[in-house]
């Protein structure tokens, strides 16, 4: 189809081929799918910031714990060596 488009275009010119296209665009509905497709990204994007902050703040929850387990092991050394 593209293909005879393609060669029609030749003889009639581009503005009949514009209006195929638009005649496509309407007849498969592309507005409403350009529609959804936005709105399945946004909500992906939503989706994926959430999951990036749980991340981020395991990730802090990891350091703080290593930071008072270092604390405690620096408190400890220093209580067993001076006995």
């Amino acid at each position: 189809m593209s293909e005879e488009v393609s060669n029609i275009t030749k003889f009639v010119g581009d503005w009949y081929l514009a209006r195929i296209y638009l005649s496509c665009k309407h007849r498969f509905h592309l507005g409403h799918w350009e529609a959804s497709v936005d709105q399945k990204l946004h909500e992906l994007d939503r989706l994926y910031s959430l999951v990036h902050q749980e991340a981020s703040e395991r990730r802090m929850l990891v350091l703080e714990l290593i930071v008072v387990a270092l604390f405690l092991f620096e408190v400890a050394s220093t209580l067993f060596l001076r006995h």
